[in-house]
Formats: C-alpha cells, structure tokens, sequence
C-alpha cells in the first residue's frame, strides 16, 4: 500500500528509534568485558604423577612438609603441597602456605640493585668507598659487581652467626657485625660465598634509591611481580598461616631454632611461596623486571674460577639433558629452596620444605621435575 504523507512522521521517529537502538547495542557490545581464557593447566597425567613423587620425597625423607610450583611459557600451570605445615597442630601444607626462602632472596635483591644501575644511580663498577662513604675502607677497592658476584672479599659467617638470634632495627646497624673485618682476598681474584655482602648491597639500594631496603623491593620487585605473599620476616610481626621450622636430627624431625633474620634481610631474610617465586621468575624472565639486556648480564656465566657459575645474583649451569639453568637456592634454620629456571624450554620450577639442611634431597628433585616435563 502507499504511504500517505501523514504516515511519513512516524516512519521517520521508527528510524531514529532503531538507529539509536543500533547504537546503543553497538556501545554496548564495545564496552563488555572479554571473555577470559581459561587458567593454563599442567596436562593431568602428568600433574598426578607430579604429585605423587611430591608425597613420596616427603615421606622417603621423612620431611614436615614440600611445596611445588611449575611455571611453562611465564604461566604458573601446577601447584601442589604435601604434609604438615605445622606437626604439632597437624595444620596441612597448602600451595599458598608462606616459607623462607633463605638466598633465592638474594636473586631479587640483585634485580633491586640491576634496576638501579639502569637507572644511573649506581654503576656496577664503582666502588663503595663513593657509594657509601660511611663504609670502613679496605685494603683494596671493591664495587658492586664485586658484591653481587661473591667476589668481594667481604667475610662470612663466623661461628654460630649463621643462626642469630639478635636483633638489628636497619641495615646500618646490622653492618656493624662485620663491616670492621678484613677482606678475606683481593676483590675480583676468587670466588668467596658471603650473604653478608648482600647485606651491603641492600644498604647501598638504600643509599641510591633513598627508600628503606623493604620499601623499594615491596615498590620495584615483589609488587610488579604480583608476590601478594612476599615479604621480610621480622620477628615481632608474625606472619599468619607460615610454616613452622624443623630440622633433622638423629634421623628424627625436630623443632628448628627459631632465629632472626634481620641482619641478613636482603640475602636470606624473605618469606614467600612457591607460586610467588614462579611469579618473580615468570617478570624477570619476561624483561618486565629490568631490561632484556640487563637480564642477559645477570645471567651470563662469569670466567672460570674457584667457585660455582654464580653470576649477578644467579647461578648459570649447563646441563646435559635440561639445557641451560639458571637457579638459586637456600638453606637456613628451618627451609631449604630451590628456584630453577629451564631457560632452553621456559620453564621455570619452585619446590620449598620447612626442613632445613635439605638440599641433597631437594635439588634432584627439582631436576627430576624437569625431567618429567621435559620427557
């Protein structure tokens, strides 16, 4: 039928009505959020026989608790916990349960200093005597490679000073316990393991950042990293849900000394899990830490010497079957840890127990995972 010209008004107002509708679908369809791919996960033939070599490393060595995470292609895709995170409350391991990590701190204390040396206020080669005036000269210069490298000559522990129990307020006062010592050997000549060189270090990013040690790593390194359950043990903040520490003695798990870690905290005063390990792995690897050039001086094999392959805060080995690793791990009074980054298969693993002196056991395990996954 034809229109009349008194229909043509409404024709029109329908127009506009459904273009607008149109429109306002459109906005609409603009706007909603994405749908989110589902969480990557470990293929279940294999998560299942990763966790039952978990149980069974635990019970062959009679540990309290281990915890495990396995990061492919910077997504972690497993984590698994097996026994006690405390035995005498029978409180159970889970994946989030927090541990110390002992010295895989010292990784993200060399990320802190790398990052400030990008940023010019610092340079790897200039020597403390400039940085941190302060500082008791020595016999011989010594930079911040030195430090990170563990070549220094800055001491270690002497006597029972790997348990302490007093407590240092900053990190100036905990440089009193050996900023007097001399060098043990001329900076750059050999290799000498000292976490109390990277209590140096955390007082010089200190110093160059003009941040408290645990303000700027909770700023740059734990909090771009997404480690919501990363931080420093202090002994009057209790930490909730932290595994309790034991030890080994006489073939029997005991209570292990409960020290402070204070006057260590950039070397081996951290507590974290296993999921927030992967997930520092995961930024540094990915170059959202510090840049991929900075990275790849990290984590360039040093010239052969008396010690391990221990570069700028990573230890770099090449291995037969997993290609090129590079790993921390830690040891103190109630932890041992290993992080392990399979660098030719981007995989990166983190495996912790509450049981200290355990690394015999808990570095071929970790090998065995990537093993496995590998396979």
């Amino acid at each position: 039928m034809t229109q009349t010209a008194s229909n043509r008004p409404f024709d029109k107002y329908r127009l506009i009505l459904r273009l607008a509708g149109c429109a306002l679908f459109l906005v609409s369809v603009a706007s909603a959020p994405a749908m989110s791919s589902p969480a990557p996960e470990l293929e279940p033939k294999v998560a299942k026989a990763v966790q039952k070599r978990l149980e069974k490393l635990r019970k062959q060595h009679g540990l309290a608790s281990v915890v495990a995470a396995i990061a492919r292609d910077g997504q972690i895709v497993w984590q698994g916990a097996t026994g006690f995170a405390d035995v005498e409350s029978k409180r159970l391991a889970q994946p989030e349960t927090p541990y110390r990590i002992a010295s895989i701190t010292k990784s993200m204390t060399a990320t802190a200093a790398m990052q400030l040396v990008e940023d010019g206020k610092m340079s790897l080669d200039e020597s403390i005597e400039r940085l941190l005036p302060d500082f008791p000269e020595k016999e011989w210069p010594f930079t911040v490679r030195h430090l990170l490298m563990h070549q220094s000559g800055i001491r270690h522990y002497h006597g029972i000073e790997n348990r302490p129990r007093e407590h240092y307020p900053t990190l100036a006062d905990a440089l009193q316990v050996f900023q007097d010592s001399p060098l043990r050997f001329e900076p750059g000549s050999k290799y000498g393991y000292t976490t109390y060189g990277y209590t140096l270090i955390g007082r010089l990013i200190e110093a160059a950042s003009s941040t408290p040690y645990e303000n700027y790593m909770r700023d740059h390194v734990w909090g771009p990293a997404g480690m919501k359950s990363t931080g420093l043990e202090w002994k009057d903040r209790p930490i909730s849900g932290q595994a309790s520490l034991y030890r080994i003695q006489q073939e029997k798990l005991v209570p292990d000394m409960p020290t402070d870690l204070s006057v260590k905290f950039p070397g081996g005063g951290v507590v974290s899990t296993a999921g927030d390990l992967l997930r520092f792995a995961n930024h540094f690897f990915s170059g959202d830490l510090v840049e991929p050039a900075t990275r790849e001086l990290m984590t360039t094999p040093p010239p052969p010497h008396n010690g391990p392959p221990y570069a700028l805060g990573w230890m770099i080995f090449e291995h037969e079957q997993l290609g090129r690793l590079i790993a921390n791990d830690g040891n103190q009074s109630g932890t041992n840890s290993n992080l392990v980054h399979l660098a030719d298969h981007d995989i990166s693993i983190a495996v912790i127990t509450n049981v200290s002196n355990q690394g015999r056991v808990i570095q071929p395990f970790t090998r065995e995972l990537a093993n496995l996954l590998i396979d």
